[in-house]
């Protein structure tokens, strides 16, 4: 059973890379034909690649244009947890038995880090918006005991309003670093939005999850300096 030196093992290991950086055993553009060299998400699937947190859609592809479904994005999340063991299944009755993300949805569910789409679906080929990326990290974060309650002022984002429960999340994400907003025009209108029902693609998700992982590094050395 990995515990949580198990996940804080893996958090030092990836840290080490992120800091000091590593020699890679290839890099995602050799590894994929449809990932090209210097492009502004190469860096980032080399690392999701190379820590073995995402996998190519096949042996030569990453398919980076392609959405990220909700399975897909959870199964991260538990890799970056280290894959712990569970006590109970989740009530989710649209699951694929023995599949690929079964454990780290009943996980997600036990450890209150998702939620479904309904009391009994959690509706894994969904593809997932970024409010829901950036509320399963928060709920994540907040449960390795970070404090996520951050306020800060969004209104330079034009469609805050629409944040409605989610607000907090979207306030830690934007502060961390871990998610930014979309310049766009609307109804004559241009600026910043943070577009919460948006849905995001493999290569925006590598991003933000390497984003995410340098947060969870600079925070766990500040705490250990107080």
């Amino acid at each position: 059973m990995k515990n949580l030196f198990g996940r804080k093992l893996i958090c030092m290991s990836l840290c080490f890379i992120l800091l000091f950086g590593a020699i890679p055993l290839v890099s995602a553009a050799t590894a994929f034909t449809d990932v090209a060299e210097g492009s502004w998400y190469s860096e980032a699937v080399d690392y999701v690649f190379e820590n073995k947190l995402m996998n190519g859609t096949s042996e030569t592809k990453f398919s980076p244009k392609n959405s990220m479904t909700r399975a897909m994005f959870v199964t991260v999340v538990y890799r970056i947890a280290g894959c712990p063991e569970y006590n109970e299944k989740s009530p989710f009755t649209d699951l694929k038995e023995d599949s690929w993300y079964e454990d780290a949805v009943h996980w997600g569910y036990e450890t209150g880090v998702i939620k479904g789409t309904s009391d009994d679906t959690f509706t894994p080929n969904g593809e997932i918006t970024r409010s829901q990326i950036v509320v399963f990290l928060w709920r994540y974060a907040e449960s390795l005991g970070h404090d996520v309650w951050k306020f800060i002022d969004l209104s330079e984002y034009l469609d805050e309003r629409s944040l409605s429960d989610n607000w907090v999340a979207f306030s830690w994400a934007v502060d961390a670093g871990i998610i930014n907003g979309i310049t766009d025009t609307v109804n004559d209108v241009t600026g910043l939005w943070l577009r919460p029902s948006f849905t995001a693609t493999r290569a925006q998700c590598a991003t933000i999850i390497q984003r995410f992982i340098e947060w969870e590094c600079a925070t766990d050395v500040e705490d250990k300096q107080q």
